[in-house]
């Protein structure tokens, strides 16, 4: 019964968004009022910038956790590694 009532529901939201897709899928930007193809847009690539912006910070934020995290764990006497002579 429930999911009688949720189709119903459900049903004529779906509808307006795939309307809205599907009108939004045929206005096309590649292609000029009169048909013809227009030509390829210019691309700026920052590569290696992105790589270098993502990883340095998020390699840095994770070996200050895990350097606070071994701190605390010695601290509580959790895990303490211990010479072996």
């Amino acid at each position: 019964m429930s999911a009688a009532i949720l189709r119903v529901c459900v049903r004529p939201a779906m509808q307006i968004l795939h309307g809205q897709r599907f009108s939004l899928m045929k206005q096309s930007s590649t292609c000029t009022k009169s048909g013809g193809i227009l030509s390829k847009p210019e691309k700026t690539s920052f590569g290696l910038l992105k790589i270098t912006c993502m990883v340095v910070p998020f390699l840095y934020l994770g070996g200050m956790i895990s350097r606070e995290g071994a701190a605390w764990l010695e601290e509580n006497d959790i895990f303490s590694p211990e010479d072996d002579d």
